[in-house]
C-alpha cells in the first residue's frame, strides 16, 4: 500500500489536505533556506503555492537538482519578485526552460548562458532588463510582453519574425548580428526606440559587413523614434544600398 493511502486512512480528507499543505509549505521554506534566499514568503494563489519575494533572488544553477535528462530545474513556482531575479550559470549545468520562474519581475531578470532551448515558464512582465543571452534559442516565443530592455544576443535567432506577436511594449532590444530579417515587425512594438546588434567576441567582421550593420541599425532607430513608416524605412535601406534588408 502506498504511503499516501496509509496517510489518508489515518486522517480524514480535510485533515489530510491541511497536513499536506503544511508539509508543502515547510518543504518550500526549507528549499529557500538551502538556496540562501531572503525576503521570500509562501503564498497561496488559487490551488497553488508560490514563492513571492520583496527583495532580490539569485540562484546558482549548480545548486539545483537534476531531472532524468540531466537538466537542472526550479522545483517550486515563483510568483512576483519586487527586486531582481537571476539564475547564474554553473560550470556544467544546463537548463531546458524557465519553468517555475516568476511571472512578474519588477527589477531585472537574468538567465544567461544556461543552454536554454525554450523560454517556456518565463516572466510575462519585467520592469528593467530581460537577459537571456548566450543560450540556444531559435525564435521569440516566450519573451515577456513587457520589458524595459530585451537582451537575446548570442542565440540562434536570425529573424525578427514573431517579435511583434510576443512583445507589446519595450524600450530596447539587443540581438546578434545574424538577426537581419523581418525588421518591419519592429515598427509594431510600442515604445521601442533602439536596436543594438551585438557581435560575438570571437566573431571577426569584414569592414563592409560591420559598416552595413551599423548603418542598418541607425536607419531602424531613426524610424522607431520617428514616423514608423514601413515604406520610408525600406526607401532608406535602398538609398543606403542595403537592398538585402529590403527583401528581408
Amino acid at each position: 500500500m502506498k504511503l499516501q493511502q496509509i496517510f489518508k486512512q489515518t486522517l480524514n480528507e480535510s485533515d489530510w489536505q491541511e497536513e499536506h499543505n503544511r508539509l508543502t509549505i515547510q518543504a518550500m521554506k526549507d528549499w529557500c533556506q538551502k538556496m540562501r534566499l531572503r525576503d521570500v514568503r509562501v503564498s497561496k494563489e488559487g490551488n497553488e503555492f508560490v514563492l513571492n519575494c520583496s527583495g532580490n533572488v539569485r540562484i546558482i544553477a549548480d545548486d539545483l537538482d537534476y531531472d532524468d535528462d540531466n537538466m537542472v530545474f526550479l522545483p517550486y513556482k515563483f510568483g512576483e519578485v519586487e527586486g531582481d531575479f537571476s539564475i547564474a550559470a554553473g560550470k556544467f549545468t544546463k537548463m531546458r526552460n524557465l519553468k517555475n520562474c516568476p511571472y512578474m519581475v519588477y527589477g531585472n531578470f537574468k538567465a544567461a548562458g544556461l543552454w536554454l532551448e525554450s523560454l517556456e515558464g518565463g516572466p510575462g512582465s519585467v520592469g528593467n532588463d530581460f537577459d537571456v543571452s548566450d543560450n540556444q534559442l531559435k525564435d521569440w516565443s516566450g519573451v515577456p510582453s513587457q520589458a524595459g530592455r530585451i537582451k537575446i544576443q548570442n542565440n540562434k535567432i536570425t529573424s525578427f519574425k514573431g517579435v511583434a506577436r510576443e512583445v507589446t511594449m519595450c524600450n530596447e532590444i539587443w540581438v546578434g548580428t545574424d538577426c537581419r530579417s523581418g525588421v518591419l515587425e519592429l515598427l509594431q512594438v510600442e515604445g521601442l526606440e533602439h536596436i543594438e546588434f551585438v557581435a560575438e567576441i570571437a566573431t571577426q567582421f569584414a569592414k563592409n559587413e560591420a559598416k552595413e550593420i551599423v548603418t542598418a541599425g541607425r536607419i531602424i532607430d531613426k524610424h522607431l523614434q520617428g514616423d514608423r513608416d514601413a515604406i520610408d524605412l525600406q526607401s532608406d535601406f535602398i538609398d543606403a544600398d542595403l537592398h538585402d534588408w529590403v527583401k528581408r
